[in-house]
């Protein structure tokens, strides 16, 4: 038998010009339930072409692998419609006054 046991993991990417803000995820692990997540902090999803983006999150700007940067702004529902950009991976950056975020995605056809 398994007692309930929680954990928090981190991470902190570090850069020649600093380091980010570290991102946590709690899991906890029970031997009814098995591996349950909780309080992920998820500031931006991507699922197909739409990029979403949490409360408070507004204008987004992503760059392709030669650094051109694409600029939006979220809809009322905080979505933006990617479908009309190439192919290929891309850096998201996003602010909400506070924070920061980053992550990297890749669009395909």
């Amino acid at each position: 038998n398994l007692s309930t046991v929680q954990h928090t993991g981190g991470v902190v990417a570090s850069y020649a010009s600093g380091q980010t803000e570290m991102s946590t995820i709690d899991v906890t692990v029970d031997s009814t339930s098995g591996v349950s997540i909780n309080n992920v902090h998820r500031d931006m999803t991507l699922r197909g072409r739409t990029l979403t983006l949490a409360d408070g999150y507004t204008d987004v700007t992503l760059y392709n692998a030669a650094g051109v940067a694409y600029s939006f702004t979220a809809n009322a529902n905080g979505q933006c419609d990617l479908s009309h950009l190439p192919q290929g991976a891309y850096i998201v950056k996003t602010g909400n006054g506070r924070y920061t975020r980053t992550m990297k995605i890749t669009l395909k056809q």
